[in-house]
Formats: structure tokens, C-alpha cells, sequence
């Protein structure tokens, strides 16, 4: 089987180190940069995974997309720069 998720914020959690003890401690989520944020905006709307999901606003599809971003910057140590010129869909590059 071929995942094309394996340690993406799409299949794994990532969360915060620095103050994720803290808010464990306090029994908070702790700060997280994977799609747990779109799962809660779509709660917040009623969903519940059953039918067609809601459509996303701009603003949580681009706080989605900003964590994304700051989540390959931490595991790479390299700034994110979209390359708009690769071919489209990724599919063709696999």
C-alpha cells in the first residue's frame, strides 16, 4: 500500500514542545500545527464526519495553509517557498 501522508500534519500530530508540558499540566490542547484546527472548525459548524462537510472559510483555509507552512519550516530548518511552477497535480510528479 502506498501512503502518500506518512508524517504529514494530514496523518500524524505535531504539537508545540515548548509549552506542551504546561498545558498538559492545565489540561489544555496542547498548540498544535497539523489539521486538528480544521477538524475543530468543522465541529464548531456541526460536523460530525457523517455527509458532505460544510465548506471551509478563507480564514481557516489560510491558518491551515500558515500552519503547514511553519510546520515544514521547523522540521526543515529551511524557509517555505512555494514553487508554483512544478507541474500540477502532484500526482504526476509520484
Amino acid at each position: 500500500m502506498f501512503r502518500d501522508e506518512v508524517h504529514t500534519p494530514d496523518s500524524s500530530r505535531y504539537w508545540y514542545a515548548d509549552d506542551y508540558q504546561a498545558r498538559f499540566d492545565r489540561g489544555d490542547e496542547p498548540r498544535g500545527l497539523d489539521k486538528e484546527y480544521v477538524r475543530h472548525a468543522l465541529a464548531a459548524q456541526g460536523y460530525t464526519g457523517d455527509g458532505e462537510p460544510p465548506p471551509l472559510t478563507d480564514e481557516v483555509r489560510c491558518e491551515a495553509s500558515r500552519r503547514y507552512m511553519a510546520l515544514y519550516e521547523l522540521v526543515t530548518g529551511r524557509e517555505f517557498v512555494p514553487n508554483f511552477d512544478e507541474p500540477w497535480p502532484v500526482s504526476a510528479r509520484i
